[in-house]
């Protein structure tokens, strides 16, 4: 008998794990037909090859009303690293771009064709200044082909995207973080007029000392906008460096007040590089942007103060399982008298939680000249007269943080 039931619980327990590696393999093949993500509204192009050592790539992504304006024009944002960052760009512009403070805009990332490459050995290349440099971790002396790059920029993509794209030639921008934004400040000191913005976040600076002096020097009348940025956790000797940069670029008269520049206390590197292309953009492209400032309030234009009205169950209302008939009356007054006012548009918002809620029992958004008249519109509610409900007013033009 003990022998059978010995036998009888390993059974159990054996049909149990075959149950359970069942249930395993079923969310397997579960997880296999799982449909992919795919990106959308975005193209490849990739450049005519014009080095023996490596080929561009553009990355581009559409406007979401390319496709139904025919007629219309859009800026460019070109911007460096884009098979690294290209998703991150385009998430930050969808967001800018949402909230009306930038144009609708076409985006250009810049990278290179091929698998298994070596992007820091092409981008220390690509995007240093054209100066010899040797450096305590490596023997070899690194002469930087920002120089190269920036043709290219100017002689094959942008003219690939102004001939087959709608793309407004008088409003190109150049973005780039780290070594990236580094190349954004080198390109304006060569090439100020290329385009109307430059975005350096966290640039790695190097030898764009000499090239900012010799920049001073020649008197330029500048047009564009520039942007530079670091992050406050970034390393000492890197962030104090840029610190520097930007005190001597704002105490030139080159810029006049296109320039400016943020530190991100709380960030480090790559952090401030994602905070500061995303500030940087707004900022170099706010002459065209659709709004500026404070976002326009919804519904229409306020003429008044506005206020919430927030009611609150009082201790003489139970729960509505408990209410008199009396109660229910009442309660069923208020209610109906916060939805005809809506409809009659005296007040703008009403609101109210599930039923029973033992706290805010309905909150309302009214305009009224005076907090004294939100607290006599409360005072005069019938649940509020009848001790059922009381009632919070806040002020919502006032800011409860000190500036």
């Amino acid at each position: 008998m003990k022998s059978a039931l010995t036998t009888l619980c390993l059974f159990a327990l054996l049909s149990a794990a075959d149950a359970s590696g069942a249930e395993a393999a079923q969310a397997v093949r579960d997880a296999s037909s799982v449909t992919p993500y795919v990106k959308t509204n975005g193209e490849i192009r990739v450049l005519p090859s014009t080095r023996p050592d490596r080929q561009y790539q553009l990355y581009i992504g559409l406007p979401a009303s390319y496709g139904k304006e025919p007629e219309r024009r859009y800026p460019v944002v070109y911007f460096t690293d884009a098979y690294w960052g290209f998703e991150g760009v385009r998430a930050i512009y969808w967001g800018l771009d949402y909230d009306k403070t930038i144009p609708e805009a076409i985006l250009v990332g810049i990278g290179y064709v091929g698998e298994n490459l070596d992007y820091d050995q092409l981008r220390n290349t690509d995007m240093g200044p054209p100066t010899s440099t040797r450096n305590m971790f490596t023997p070899d002396v690194m002469v930087g082909q920002a120089d190269q790059f920036l043709k290219m920029i100017e002689t094959q993509a942008i003219p690939l995207i102004e001939r087959e794209y709608r793309a407004d030639p008088k409003q190109r921008v150049l973005m780039g973080g780290s070594l990236g934004g580094g190349f954004a400040l080198y390109a304006f000191f060569a090439r100020h007029d290329l385009f109307q913005g430059y975005v350096a976040a966290s640039p790695t600076l190097q030898t764009l000392w000499q090239y900012e002096e010799d920049f001073m020097r020649s008197k330029p009348e500048v047009s564009a906008r520039m942007f530079i940025s670091v992050g406050g956790l970034e390393a000492n000797t890197f962030r104090n460096e840029i610190e520097l940069f930007h005190r001597r670029v704002a105490s030139r008269p080159y810029l006049g007040r296109g320039y400016q520049y943020r530190r991100y206390d709380s960030l480090r590197h790559d952090g401030a590089i994602m905070m500061g292309m995303q500030e940087g953009l707004q900022f170099v492209l706010e002459p065209l942007a659709p709004q500026r400032g404070i976002a326009a309030e919804q519904g229409p234009p306020l003429e008044k103060d506005f206020y919430a009205v927030l009611f609150n169950r009082t201790a003489a209302l139970p729960e509505e399982s408990r209410w008199t008939r009396s109660q229910k009356q009442v309660m069923r007054r208020h209610r109906q008298l916060l939805d005809d006012l809506v409809n009659q548009q005296k007040i703008m918002i009403a609101t109210r939680t599930p039923d029973g809620n033992s706290h805010t029992f309905a909150s309302v958004g009214i305009s009224a000249p005076s907090r004294a008249a939100a607290e006599a519109f409360a005072a005069a509610d019938p649940a509020v007269a009848a001790g059922l409900l009381g009632f919070e007013v806040l002020s919502l033009n006032e800011s409860p943080i000190p500036k």
